[in-house]
C-alpha cells in the first residue's frame, strides 16, 4: 500500500482543492461553492483511503468484498472460495 502522498487520490483532491481556492479567489466561483467542492474532495479522498486501508490487498474483488461486509451485504463468496454451479 502506497503512502497518502503517493496516492493518485491525494493529488486530485490537491489539484481540486487548489483549483477551486484559486478560482475563488479570482471570483469565478463563490466562496461558499468553493468550500462545498473543497469538502466533497477530501470527503471522497478519506473514503477511499479508508477502504484502501481496510483490505490490505488491491485487488478488484477484495474491495468489493470489503465493502460488502462493512455494509452488511456480504452477498459475494469471499476471494478464496471456489463456487460451484450445477444446472437442475
Amino acid at each position: 500500500m502506497k503512502n497518502g502522498i503517493a496516492t493518485t487520490e491525494f493529488w486530485l483532491t490537491v489539484i481540486t482543492v487548489a483549483g477551486t481556492v484559486f478560482s475563488a479567489i479570482h471570483g469565478f466561483i463563490p466562496a461558499d461553492l468553493m468550500v462545498k467542492i473543497s469538502v466533497i474532495a477530501s470527503g471522497i479522498y478519506t473514503i477511499a483511503r479508508a477502504i484502501v486501508k481496510m483490505t490490505g490487498n488491491p485487488s478488484e474483488q477484495a474491495i468489493l468484498d470489503k465493502i460488502d461486509q462493512a455494509f452488511g451485504n456480504s452477498t459475494t463468496a469471499p476471494a478464496n472460495t471456489t463456487v460451484v454451479v450445477t444446472p437442475k
